[in-house]
């Protein structure tokens, strides 16, 4: 049997579904099932690659990435799969969206052909309008990540000679590098209280793509896994109830 690309995962608001991604069909589709794993449902069914869903914080749309019109751009759908509308239009890559909480009125997201060459973050509103790009430099930013209260966003951005998280306003102002590591740290992902988690990558065994969990500040570092040589890659939250 070929073994199954199961990725993106992303806890709905309630806590009771999980959606991701997965070529399990042929090529990538987004799915939906229940928290405990029954219920599976295909979502897209087409001959297109369909990836990196994201939940609304209300629960009542998924923001997700398509090539079905050639380029590989935004679009959201309703939770059964219905109502998709296409928010970009972009000759580039368009890559990982996630809603603003509390109110899901912004979509964050980073652009480029991949993390290796120059990619940079960009917001819109929730309806595709008011595209504004937030970094501008010389590095790969990506793996872009709202705060709980939707007033900062964390990300990563690949310098010379390693992989940090850093703090930005939605405007792009007030950058604040949090997690320098000689290994590497990447994909961060808020907690609703606050909390870090991310993925410390790079590095010598047994460090390399393994989770790790600090606080907003970078601090109070605590590794959570321990299984190299696998690697373990993009976590996320399930929700405060």
């Amino acid at each position: 049997n070929t073994p199954q690309d199961d990725d993106h995962p992303a806890v709905s608001p309630d806590g009771t579904k999980l959606l991701f991604d997965s070529d399990r069909s042929g090529d990538h589709e987004i799915y939906v099932m229940n928290a405990d794993g029954s219920t599976l449902v295909n979502l897209t069914g087409n001959a297109a690659t369909d990836e990196e869903p994201a939940w609304s914080p209300d629960g009542q749309k998924i923001a997700f990435v398509s090539d079905r019109d050639d380029t590989r751009d935004i679009y959201t759908m309703n939770p059964d799969g219905s109502g998709v509308a296409r928010l970009t239009n972009s000759a580039l890559e368009e890559h990982e969206p996630e809603w603003r909480p509390p109110a899901g009125d912004m979509i964050v997201y980073w652009t480029g052909t991949s993390h290796s060459v120059l990619s940079e973050i960009y917001v819109m509103n929730a309806d595709g309008t008011g595209v504004t790009r937030l970094t501008d430099n010389s590095h790969p930013d990506g793996t872009p990540a709202w705060s709980p209260d939707g007033s900062r966003i964390a990300f990563t951005s690949w310098p010379a000679l390693g992989l940090d998280i850093w703090l930005m306003n939605p405007d792009g102002s007030g950058l604040t590098e949090i997690g320098p590591s000689p290994r590497g740290d990447i994909e961060p992902a808020w907690s609703a209280d606050g909390r870090i988690a991310y993925t410390q990558a790079h590095g010598d065994s047994p460090a390399q793509g393994e989770l790790m969990v600090m606080n907003s500040g970078g601090g109070n570092v605590v590794r959570l896994t321990y299984t190299a040589p696998e690697e373990e890659r993009r976590p996320t939250w399930s929700p405060r109830r």
